[in-house]
């Protein structure tokens, strides 16, 4: 709770003095029009103070996450449990400039400034809760802070100013746009890793999915010796192909070889929009998915690489990079992030390189050494793709705000 209250001394001053002039000229009713006054203006700062004390404030943001575009309901609550009114009652609720606030009251936005103020007046009754229901909806990805809620009161008799804020850390988590990518962006992908691969760098190309009675034309190499001794009859091995369904995208959203805060917008969300949807759409493919990113979220400053199993788990990688912020580190985080990434990396998995620039270290740890296992796919950011690129690519694509094509 943060609370202020200031008080005119003129009311009570002037109460006391003429409560004084009453006194000394021997008039009683100067004198207890003077101590009446006076008196009332204290018992009104008192229940002023008292009602501070008790008066409940609340802000609710049931949704924390939400779609670019979508609308999310919010209320912010205040409950009077005096048995006085509260006259005049100001609230008030800040949000970001780039959130867009719908409810009562008016919207004040401020010129130059990053944040808006959504304000209206209303009466509250004694022992009566109010509820300033509104709705948000913002279209650009990031970590919005809603709030605080606040409530001002102002007593007429004792000329004090009272404020209630809600004091809990309110955030609302916008994912990035996603463009689904061309059908066959992922798959061939897998396919050339796979081609790519030597037979032997796989532990066993084939799984034993059962055994069952021989029928004419099945071939002679797939017959269970021990299973026909067993049961007396022909039996044969069903095996099914194994393959590797995982996926790895690498992030580095640097968008000038310049000082890191040489930053281009465009570029910038435009890297992360195409993250984004290849994380999306390679979960929804079946792929496990490693997503590398540089820069900086909450708790993670130096870069992080989150894994998700299941399409279930796609929220976790969305909410990431929607958080994902620059830092003046990202040049020596990639270099970190590939070290680690070569050291997990599984047979025949592609990796997918996603950045506006096309990282030098790169060229020298991943694609001239031919290292295998290494099967790189580059996403090129707008017009930025490197000319001519390196001979190690299996392939190339350029996204560009919102539009996949082949380079």
């Amino acid at each position: 709770m943060i609370w202020r209250a200031w008080q005119s001394e003129a009311i009570p001053l002037a109460g006391l003095l003429i409560a004084a002039t009453g006194l000394v000229t021997n008039q009683r009713i100067l004198m207890a029009v003077g101590l009446f006054w006076w008196g009332l203006v204290f018992v009104a700062g008192r229940m002023a103070q008292h009602t501070l004390q008790r008066l409940e404030a609340q802000l609710s943001l049931p949704v924390i996450v939400a779609e670019p575009g979508q609308t999310v309901a919010g209320e912010l609550c205040l409950k009077n449990p005096m048995p006085w009114p509260l006259m005049h009652v100001e609230w008030k609720l800040v949000l970001p400039a780039s959130i867009e606030a719908q409810g009562p009251g008016q919207v004040l936005r401020p010129t130059g400034a990053g944040h808006q103020t959504l304000t209206g007046h209303s009466w509250v009754g004694p022992k009566e809760e109010i509820r300033i229901r509104y709705r948000l909806a913002g279209s650009q990805r990031g970590r919005w802070p809603i709030g605080p809620g606040a409530f001002t009161l102002q007593d007429p008799l004792s000329q004090a100013e009272l404020i209630r804020e809600d004091q809990a850390t309110h955030y609302l988590t916008i994912w990035p746009h996603r463009y689904a990518p061309p059908f066959d962006l992922l798959d061939r992908a897998a396919r050339d890793a796979q081609r790519r691969t030597p037979r032997w760098a796989f532990p066993d190309p084939l799984s034993i999915k059962s055994v069952r009675a021989y029928q004419p034309g099945d071939p002679r190499g797939h017959l269970a010796v021990y299973a026909t001794a067993r049961v007396q009859q022909l039996m044969v091995k069903e095996t099914e192909p194994l393959t590797n369904r995982r996926i790895h995208v690498l992030l580095h959203p640097k968008t000038a070889a310049g000082p890191w805060y040489a930053i281009n917008g465009d570029l910038f969300e435009d890297a992360i929009c195409a993250a984004a949807s290849l994380v999306e759409t390679a979960l929804a493919q079946g792929f496990v998915t490693d997503l590398w990113a540089t820069g900086a979220i909450p708790g993670q400053m130096r870069g992080f690489h989150l894994t998700a199993r299941h399409a279930s788990d796609v929220g976790t990688l969305l909410t990431a990079l929607a958080w994902l912020q620059p830092s003046g580190t990202m040049d020596d985080d990639v270099t970190r992030l590939v070290t680690s990434l070569l050291a997990e990396r599984g047979a025949a998995a592609p990796l997918l390189i996603v950045s506006p620039l096309w990282p030098e270290i790169l060229t020298a740890s991943l694609v001239s050494q031919r290292r295998p296992g290494v099967h790189a796919v580059y996403i090129a950011i707008g017009d930025t793709a490197p000319s001519p690129l390196p001979a190690g690519l299996v392939s190339c694509w350029r996204f560009h705000r919102g539009r996949w094509s082949h380079a």
